[in-house]
């Protein structure tokens, strides 16, 4: 089985990206981490928080 790779929470210049496969940019920590841990539990791995 194929570990999917983890979801990152970090720091941007135009807000705080999630970083996975695809990423985003929302303009507070607390609403990227929602839907980087939402990503997260749907890809049964972890989210992790830089910043």
């Amino acid at each position: 089985m194929t570990k999917n790779p983890s979801v990152r929470t970090a720091k941007h210049q135009n807000g705080w990206q999630v970083k996975t496969e695809g990423s985003s940019v929302h303009n507070t920590q607390a609403e990227a981490n929602k839907v980087a841990r939402q990503i997260a539990i749907n890809n049964h791995t972890e989210h992790k928080i830089q910043g």
